[in-house]
């Protein structure tokens, strides 16, 4: 495949934004312009969002794993619907990973 090189220019304000962005996903300039071009980024910012959201509530239900394990004051039922709940949060955000590792979102 034949390349072919680009300059363009931006104002200070977008290149701030580019720095937050790249930092955000671990790019460096070519490969942040490249998946804009190439995909749909018009969705990344609720996606962000979303990994995030879940994240949190993954956090939490460890939260109340740990305090309903230390007290003891949960049955055993409600306990291991909250582990389930978190193990496929867990998968949920392992497969987004991937798909961003593997450029499909």
């Amino acid at each position: 495949m034949m390349k072919v090189k680009k300059h363009l220019w931006i104002t200070k304000e977008q290149d701030e934004k580019l720095k937050l962005h790249r930092k955000n996903f671990g790019l460096n300039n070519g490969e942040f312009f490249r998946r804009c071009i190439d995909k749909d980024f018009i969705y990344i910012k609720p996606f962000l969002k979303l990994t995030k959201e879940i994240n949190k509530i993954g956090v939490n239900l460890n939260q109340v794993a740990f305090r309903c394990n230390s007290n003891e004051e949960i049955d055993e039922l409600t306990l291991n619907e909250l582990i389930s709940i978190n193990e496929k949060l867990n998968e949920l955000l392992k497969e987004m990973r991937k798909k961003n590792d593997n450029k499909i979102i």
